[in-house]
């Protein structure tokens, strides 16, 4: 297999070679995700083999942990931990001197067939669009006010509300264990508890959360900064 190219050269050869049969790289690139998101597994193989073979092997590499968060996501969470694991056996196969470059191509089957036959799901690639284009301002919820910040502080929130809000979770595993020393963690707590103000069912904090500072004002704490930088 011939090395990765890189530079403007790179570039030129990515968009004007062709495959050994003759397809155009971007193209075979654009078929292999293609099949891959429909499970066709040997049309995945092939695309993936198509590039693999022109000497991109680390791009096909590159494709597929993009598709095990865009394509799969948390359908699948162990699978990023498989294809990382079978990148990293590729990658010490073809730095054995020793062995024929052909040794580490099942590695590279193996990935591919794995997230090809995967159950598959886009919301991970679809919140991060959100997350990219869309406004999503928010005020900070009041659970968040605890202890460790200035307007908890002030509200007189310590270990009590910690213990009550801050440190409460959904979908918390329970077994043996959870049951064994919960109930030597709670009575911990509240021996050790401060007292504070706060009690449970207490409101929201009242006070407003402080104003963003002005340019003016960054300015002033950045010495030699200039207004348009701000």
């Amino acid at each position: 297999m011939a090395g990765e190219k890189s530079g403007a050269k790179g570039v030129a050869y990515w968009y004007s070679a062709q495959t050994k049969d003759g397809h155009l790289i971007p193209e075979s690139s654009s078929a292999f995700q293609k099949s891959v998101r429909r499970g066709l597994v040997d049309d995945a193989i092939y695309w993936a083999m198509q590039i693999y073979d022109l000497g991109f092997g680390k791009y096909v590499w590159k494709r597929l942990k993009i598709m095990v968060s865009e394509d799969v996501g948390i359908a699948n969470p162990t699978l990023p931990a498989n294809v990382y694991a079978l990148s990293k056996m590729w990658d010490e196969q073809m730095g054995n001197k020793n062995d024929r470059p052909g040794e580490a191509v099942p590695f590279l089957i193996n990935a591919i067939m794995l997230v090809t036959m995967s159950p598959k799901s886009r919301v991970c690639s679809q919140v991060a669009c959100i997350c990219i284009h869309c406004d999503r301002k928010r005020p900070v919820p009041d659970y968040a006010l605890d202890q460790h910040t200035a307007r908890g502080k002030r509200a007189k929130r310590g270990e009590a509300h910690f213990f009550y809000e801050g440190s409460q979770v959904e979908n918390e595993l329970v077994n043996e264990v959870r049951e064994f020393y919960k109930p030597i963690y709670d009575k911990l707590c509240f021996e050790h508890m401060t007292s504070d103000e706060w009690k449970p069912g207490d409101g929201p904090v009242k006070e407003k959360p402080p104003l963003p500072p002005t340019p003016k004002v960054i300015q002033n704490l950045i010495p030699g900064m200039a207004p348009d930088q701000c």
